[in-house]
């Protein structure tokens, strides 16, 4: 954990600067490295909970050494007592927001667990799994938009940036949800080897996909709306949004689970991200208002709650001319959500704004 939180310094370094491929390459590295390291030691060699451990403490280790030197030149010795205050600030309060977000992505299993036995469990997991397309997509997403904003932040036209970034999400979310959401049934009947991607007796809760797939657009959508709330340096305000999904996503869990089963603890998982992303524009808005395009907004919600709907009538597997055209459709629908690119996203980032 130490040796990632000081590699997390000059990472950040990199998305400010705009390396992305450099960026990625060295991700991309670690994450093969650690890959490669648990198939050797625990595959292979049998060493086990150890092998895991140390195929994480090594490849958290070469991942440190690559990316710190980047940070040298930028070091220098001193004390600066008003910026450790401003640091602290800033960062304390991310803290409980951080382990309400991780309550909403983990509390669902153990309350399923506990209300529907393991077999639920094992459905549920494997077909939550099968919605990482949308889950990669916002991580990329937040991953490149927060740097930007921020390199943007004394901008007179930040406003206007962000309403734009929402629209691009936004257009890429709904054809990605059709694509998903749609495909997921024909995607999973593919053999591969002697089995499948999941195994047969998973389909069942194949109903899950589109359900949590909604779920993580609202966390894009909240995502896009944050940048309000850390250009205003207002990081307590993260507290509240996280703690009412997470509030949302323990009751949610209990009251649905009973009745619905894991399809139930799928609706608990969407509907706290759909809290969160409420309360997050509540308090983002009050903190740096921002002029929305609320008629893309309600247009892709609406194309979402449609393609929905659209799944649970259509044959999970065949029927693949009348999916395709859906997606055209929907494709065509992003392309207006998108709208025109400003100008703020075309030039590069004034000294003023690098400073930030």
């Amino acid at each position: 954990v130490a040796l990632d939180a000081l590699a997390a310094i000059p990472f950040a370094l990199l998305r400010m600067e705009r390396r992305a491929g450099t960026f990625a390459m060295l991700r991309v590295l670690v994450v093969m490295l650690n890959v490669g390291l648990n198939v050797l030691l625990v595959a292979l060699w049998q060493w086990g909970v150890e092998g895991v451990m140390l195929a994480g403490l090594v490849s958290s280790f070469v991942g440190a050494a690559m990316v710190l030197p980047l940070a040298l030149p930028h070091l220098t010795p001193g004390w600066n007592a008003g910026l450790v205050r401003a640091l602290l600030r800033f960062g304390l309060p991310t803290v409980p927001a951080a382990l309400a977000a991780l309550v909403v992505q983990v509390a669902d299993r153990p309350i399923l667990g506990w209300l529907a036995g393991a077999h639920a469990v094992g459905i549920y997991t494997a077909n939550y799994r099968l919605a990482i397309p949308m889950m990669l997509a916002v991580s990329v997403y937040e991953t490149a938009w927060r740097p930007l904003y921020l390199q943007h932040a004394r901008d007179p036209a930040i406003g206007g940036m962000i309403a734009h970034a929402m629209r691009y999400f936004l257009a890429v979310a709904v054809v990605l949800y059709a694509a998903v959401a749609l495909f997921i049934g024909d995607v999973v009947a593919i053999p591969i080897g002697s089995g499948h991607l999941i195994g047969a007796n998973y389909w069942s809760g194949l109903g899950v996909v589109p359900i949590v797939l909604g779920g993580y657009v609202a966390l894009g959508i909240s995502t896009t709306m944050a940048a309000s709330i850390h250009l205003t340096k207002r990081t307590e305000l993260l507290s509240l949004a996280n703690g009412a999904a997470a509030v949302t996503n323990v009751l949610l869990n209990l009251a649905l689970i009973p009745v619905l089963g894991y399809i139930g603890a799928a609706w608990a998982t969407a509907g706290a991200y759909t809290i969160g992303t409420l309360v997050t524009a509540l308090v983002a808005q009050r903190a740096l208002p921002i002029a929305y395009p609320w008629a893309a907004l309600a247009t892709a919600l609406g194309t979402v709650i449609a393609l929905g709907v659209l799944t649970s009538l259509l044959p999970t597997q065949g029927a693949i001319s009348v999916k395709l055209l859906v997606v055209v459709l929907v494709a065509l629908v992003a392309w207006q959500i998108a709208g025109r690119k400003p100008k703020a996203f075309e030039r590069k980032p004034t000294a003023t704004a690098s400073s930030q």
